[in-house]
């Protein structure tokens, strides 16, 4: 843990916290980079010290499919900027630690939005969203609700 502790503080102590109860299944330590560039060096650094690593989203997967907590939870919370958005085109530049609810909120003033239906789209960030395949309810019933693997969209 103390490596893992070491190479978390080179990218600020000020982002480095404790895992809530639902992230402490996943992860034993949480960093919160605010842009592409820590997390490159984060996980660089990881690699150098033999300290596992991975994205955590909202915890709700990494969980159930590793036996053992990674050392180092990245969230991307720090990182939920709509970058760019053209509505007339319909395209929107976002980073992975926005929700699709926060997503959705701001698409929804111009009758616009992502057209994917992750179980709780207030929690599902785009990341997460991308990396485990969400899909929820209307994907199941319909074709009108693609998976952001199938969908040109996302």
């Amino acid at each position: 843990m103390r490596e893992a502790e070491s190479v978390a503080r080179a990218i600020g102590a000020d982002r480095t916290r404790p895992p809530n109860e639902i992230e402490k299944h996943a992860a034993q330590l949480i960093v919160e980079p605010q842009n592409a560039q820590e997390v490159a060096e984060l996980v660089r650094a990881c690699e150098t010290d033999r300290v596992t690593v991975a994205p955590i989203g909202a915890a709700r997967t990494l969980s159930q499919i590793r036996r053992a907590p990674v050392q180092i939870g990245i969230s991307l919370r720090r990182m939920a900027r709509i970058l760019a958005y053209e509505p007339e085109d319909m395209t929107v530049v976002a980073e992975a630690g926005l929700t699709v609810g926060d997503l959705n909120a701001t698409l929804a003033a111009r009758s616009q939005r992502l057209p994917v239906d992750p179980r709780s789209p207030g929690a599902t960030t785009l990341g997460s969203l991308i990396g485990a395949a969400h899909a929820g309810p209307i994907r199941a019933a319909t074709a009108q609700a693609a998976t952001p693997r199938e969908s040109p969209t996302a």
